[in-house]
């Protein structure tokens, strides 16, 4: 046998401690330090016998590293693992993913927001023709998921409630599992449009506090620059008492990376449910030019990427679920290289990445005709995305963390504005050790005890938070 070529270990100081993660497997243990010592003389020689017992014994270790995948025989190629997988999930022809502008129009004028605002909402003919477009998905899908964003969604939201409901008719006459959400700024979530979210069939919500009130109130004000975070917090606490799941995402830049621990302690003390926390870096994505004013005020991924496991240990231990965004294996980094998503805006074009939103008439691979088949005009833009392939790339195949990452973000990788792969490196290449301590933490603490988990030895601005 022979060790995975996708073994990382890492030592939880104040317990003394050591973590094992696979990142192919998705295995990972905990050992004692004499234990971490056996498990490195079994990844040298697995036939290493040190003949203890009581748990401590090679034979049982190992029997561990096996089941885990740090041990694995030497026939094992997990490259060609990691390809299959990757090929079998970007071409799979039974699965859909929607991403649907109903309208670009947005109430908002964010700072870093890029997005060329049409004022058109989706028409009836285009609504006609998405609906025999997913009737005729649904003929051979399995699984649909759906994503409703713009511009601001809820301005058409007039266009969702004729199409979701039926999006939900057809998969349940085909018996085919539906999930469905909304990417919102909360401003118009009334107890009306709650209403009107539900009957449609959305319930779950991402919705963005940039900070606490002062920053976000600079850069999330409305066209006519009205401040807006007491409204939104407000109506994120109403949604979330009548039984939306909200995802409570905050983009963070240079400038409010100290309020966002003012934010988590003020939305910590509300009835808002702690299911879902996403902290972004703020990365502009400008859909006309590839330069802009604010990109000076962005971190890098690699700055980002020592941050954020100390923004969720302070969510953490402020009671909010952060187990889900620590640790996971994916096939690909997202949708946008597979044949299964499809980013519609509103005139029916389709896209590979909601980056690219409007600017259609430059990375548009074609659009949706009136019976609903795709008509593909541009076999080169959806080339570049389906051809991009990071076993190609020597950093990525040579990677422990490829099978979290799948070669990081294409947008930023396509875009070419560098001549270094970081620019669209996962954030996981550097913070995988820090991640695999969160999830221990999250893992084995509880109550009182969590108050005194830290990452690092020396003091961090979560820690002397407390």
């Amino acid at each position: 046998m022979k060790p995975s070529n996708y073994n990382v270990f890492a030592k939880y100081e104040p317990d003394d401690v050591y973590l094992g993660y696979n990142s192919l497997s998705g295995g990972m243990y905990v050992f004692n330090s004499f234990q971490y010592g056996v498990v490195k003389e079994l990844l040298k020689n697995s036939e290493y016998d040190n003949g203890n017992g009581n748990g401590n014994g090679a034979g049982i270790i190992k029997e561990k590293l096996v089941k885990g995948q740090f041990l694995i025989d030497d026939k094992v190629d997990e490259l060609k693992i990691l390809k299959l997988r990757n090929n079998m999930t970007r071409f799979t022809p039974n699965s859909l993913g929607l991403v649907i502008t109903p309208t670009l129009t947005c109430n908002f004028n964010c700072h870093y927001c890029y997005v060329d605002r049409q004022r058109v909402s989706m028409d009836k003919k285009t609504i006609n023709a998405l609906k025999r477009f997913f009737k005729k998905k649904m003929e051979v899908c399995k699984s649909a998921v759906v994503c409703w964003t713009g511009g601001e969604p809820l301005i058409g939201l007039d266009v969702v409630e004729q199409l979701n409901p039926y999006f939900i008719k057809e998969a349940r006459r085909k018996r085919a599992n539906f999930e469905c959400s909304m990417i919102t700024n909360g401003y118009l979530l009334t107890p009306e449009y709650c209403q009107r979210l539900k009957n449609c069939g959305i319930q779950v919500l991402q919705i963005t506090l940039d900070g606490h009130r002062s920053f976000h109130n600079k850069i999330r004000n409305t066209l006519g620059g009205q401040e807006t975070y007491d409204r939104i917090l407000h109506n994120i606490i109403e949604a979330s008492n009548d039984g939306f799941s909200i995802i409570l995402r905050t983009n963070i830049d240079k400038n409010n990376l100290n309020s966002i621990y003012t934010l988590i302690d003020e939305v910590a003390e509300t009835k808002v449910n702690k299911d879902n926390i996403y902290f972004s870096p703020c990365m502009v994505h400008d859909t006309k030019t590839s330069k802009n004013n604010y990109c000076g005020n962005c971190f890098s991924n690699l700055e980002f990427s020592s941050l954020e496991p100390e923004l969720f240990l302070y969510a953490l231990k402020k009671g909010f679920k952060v187990n889900k965004q620590l640790l996971s294996t994916h096939f690909t980094f997202c949708g946008a290289n597979t044949m299964a998503l499809h980013v519609v805006d509103s005139h029916a074009n389709i896209l590979k990445c909601w980056c690219n939103l409007g600017n259609a008439e430059n990375n548009k691979i074609g659009y949706i005709k009136e019976n609903g088949d795709i008509h593909i005009t541009d076999h080169n833009v959806l080339s570049r995305w389906m051809a991009w392939d990071p076993f190609a790339i020597a950093e990525c195949v040579q990677c422990k963390a490829l099978p979290v990452c799948m070669g990081g973000c294409m947008y930023y990788n396509l875009i070419g504005e560098t001549d270094a792969i970081e620019v669209g490196c996962s954030k996981r290449k550097y913070n995988l050790e820090d991640m695999m301590k969160l999830f221990y933490i999250n893992a084995a603490k509880n109550g009182k005890s969590l108050n005194d988990a830290q990452l690092h030895n020396t003091p961090t601005l979560c820690n002397l938070k407390n």
